[in-house]
């Protein structure tokens, strides 16, 4: 019963191993790059810019404009929704 419950316990762990390497792998472990960090609070102190779709839009062309290889599945350059208007409310926030 004992080796059992050891036996249980380590498929847990592999489990849980797995599941973080995949996240990191999709890109879930990825920070925004600085200069996009950068680009998002310029748009948004300087040019009044605080739509999510919008700002979308103009990290898009700035991402092609100076990293054309880099793949729209990397969330690294290309940030979600969601990551766009938390970073577009820390702008607006720091700016006060």
């Amino acid at each position: 019963m004992e080796n059992q419950k050891e036996i249980n316990t380590l498929c847990m762990k592999l489990t849980k191993i797995k599941k973080v390497e995949f996240l990191k792998e999709a890109g879930y472990g990825q920070r925004l790059d600085k200069e996009i960090l950068q680009k998002i609070k310029e748009l948004a102190m300087k040019e009044g810019i605080t739509n999510a779709t919008e700002m979308k839009s103009h990290i898009a062309l700035f991402v092609k404009s100076k990293y054309s290889h880099i793949p729209k599945s990397n969330r690294r350059f290309h940030p979600t929704m969601q990551d766009l208007r938390f970073h577009i409310s820390s702008a607006l926030k720091s700016n006060m």
